[in-house]
C-alpha cells in the first residue's frame, strides 16, 4: 500500500523550516512550482521577471546570505526546535500555529510539526501521522530539501528576480531582507541571526497561486527559533525501534505508537 499523502499536511511550513536548517529555498525553484499550478495566467505580467544589474553592495549582502546558511551544510549534528505560525489569508482553513522540532545525525534525520512526525533513517523512511494513528514505512530517502545550487549561483538567480535588497544590524543580530510585491511566487524573504550563524527568525510571504497579483491572499510564514545546537542531535529520535519493532518478520508499533497502524511499503 502506498503512503497516502494527504495525511502529510505541512508542506509549506517545511519550506520554512529548511530554510531555517540552512538549506535555503532557493526563490527560482518556488517560482517554478508556482508557475506549473493552474494560475490566472492572464494576470501576469513580464514586470516580475524583468534582469536588472544589482549593485556590487546587493551581490556582497547576497552572497553573506547564501554563504552563512551554506556554512550549514558541513554540519554532522544539528538540533532546532521553535513555533511556525502560517496565516493564509486566501484560505483561513489552512492556517496553523504550532511547535516544531528539527534535527539530524549525519545523513540522518527527523522533523515534528504538529501532529506530523518525520524519520529518515539508514533502514527506512518513516511518516507518522499521530492525528489518525497511523505509521507509514517506505525505502530510504532524504528529508525535504530544497534545490541546492553552488553559493554563486543563487547569488546570480536571486539578483536578477527584481527585489530590493536590504541590511541592518540591531542588538546583536542581522536581518538580510529580500521585498518584491510584484514577483509571482515569494514576495517577501528576511533573515535574522547572530555572528555565529544562528538563526532566530524567518519570515516569508508567498502569493497564492490561483491569484498571484492580489496582495490580500497572501501566505504569511513565521518561524521563531527557540533553541539551536550545532552541535548535538537528538539521538533518540533517530533509530527505528522508537517507531516499530519486528516480530516474526513483520512490523508492529512500538510501545509509544501502540495501537497505531503500520503500513509498510518496503
Amino acid at each position: 500500500m502506498k503512503m497516502n499523502t494527504r495525511y502529510i499536511k505541512i508542506v509549506v511550513p517545511v519550506v520554512a523550516i529548511l530554510a531555517t536548517a540552512g538549506a535555503f529555498a532557493g526563490i527560482p525553484a518556488l517560482r517554478e512550482r508556482f508557475v506549473t499550478s493552474p494560475v490566472k495566467q492572464e494576470t501576469l505580467t513580464t514586470e516580475a521577471f524583468v534582469k536588472k544589474d544589482i549593485s556590487k553592495q546587493d551581490k556582497a549582502i547576497l552572497k553573506e546570505l547564501t554563504d552563512m546558511l551554506h556554512s550549514m551544510d558541513t554540519l554532522t549534528a544539528l538540533t532546532i526546535t521553535g513555533t511556525v505560525n502560517v496565516n493564509d489569508q486566501a484560505d483561513s482553513t489552512s492556517s496553523m500555529s504550532t511547535m516544531f522540532t528539527y534535527t539530524r545525525q549525519g545523513k540522518e534525520g527527523y522533523y515534528r510539526i504538529g501532529d506530523n512526525e518525520v524519520a529518515a533513517l539508514n533502514d527506512a523512511y518513516i511518516v507518522v501521522a499521530n492525528d489518525v494513528k497511523k505509521i507509514f514505512i517506505s525505502p530510504v530517502k532524504s528529508l525535504p530539501n530544497p534545490v541546492k545550487l553552488p553559493a554563486t549561483d543563487e547569488v546570480g538567480l536571486l539578483g536578477n528576480e527584481g527585489y530590493t535588497i536590504s541590511r541592518k544590524t540591531s542588538d546583536g543580530l542581522t536581518e538580510i531582507a529580500l521585498l518584491n510585491n510584484k514577483h509571482i511566487s515569494c514576495r517577501e524573504y528576511r533573515l535574522s541571526y547572530d555572528s555565529t550563524g544562528r538563526i532566530y527568525q524567518v519570515n516569508m510571504r508567498l502569493s497564492e497561486p490561483s491569484d498571484m497579483v492580489d496582495l490580500q491572499k497572501d501566505k504569511l510564514i513565521n518561524v521563531t527559533v527557540t533553541s539551536w545546537s550545532s552541535t548535538t542531535s537528538r539521538k533518540d529520535l533517530i533509530k527505528m525501534d522508537r517507531y516499530v519493532t519486528i516480530k516474526n518478520g513483520v512490523a508492529v508499533p512500538s510501545g509509544l505508537f501502540s495501537g497505531y497502524d503500520v503500513i509498510n511499503d518496503l
